[in-house]
């Protein structure tokens, strides 16, 4: 009778765990690839104490998307950010990254992007911030939040 009630003890553990690993979420390297559609950014200005000074969320643009592989993320980019070697307006770009952990980081260009939240439809990328100092007007720096569905 001893042998019975644990064999029957044994294989009832073994459903309970199989059923476990079947509700397992994908992880991130599954959910990311894919094309993400953006909805909004948040950007957040904060004063260099870190004092949030002002909170923002415009809708995203038209063309605003990104096409994600295992390797690269691709996307559109509608402006320029500046003199020397960034995005052309109208262009698509495209850049190899690595995930490690919840952050992007990309071979070829500065900042990573952490990931906020990712599920199979909702995507939230942050854009950490960088100090900026302006003698006579505003210094502190600023983040961004884009949220992208699919």
């Amino acid at each position: 009778m001893h042998k019975l009630s644990l064999s029957l003890l044994l294989v009832l553990a073994g459903l309970i765990i199989g059923c476990q690993k079947g509700n397992t979420p994908p992880s991130t390297p599954a959910l990311l690839p894919g094309d993400w559609y953006q909805q909004q950014v948040t950007f957040y200005h904060y004063a260099l104490d870190g004092t949030l000074q002002s909170q923002q969320t415009s809708p995203a643009g038209p063309d605003n998307k990104l096409i994600v592989t295992d390797s690269t993320i691709a996307y559109y980019t509608t402006m320029s950010i500046g003199p020397g070697p960034g995005p052309t307006p109208g262009r698509w770009v495209v850049r190899r990254y690595s995930l490690q952990g919840d952050t992007i980081r990309y071979e070829n260009f500065g900042r990573p992007e952490v990931i906020q939240e990712i599920s199979a439809h909702r995507l939230v990328l942050h854009h950490p911030g960088k100090a900026y100092i302006n003698p006579g007007f505003s210094t502190g720096y600023s983040d961004n939040d884009a949220t992208y569905t699919r």
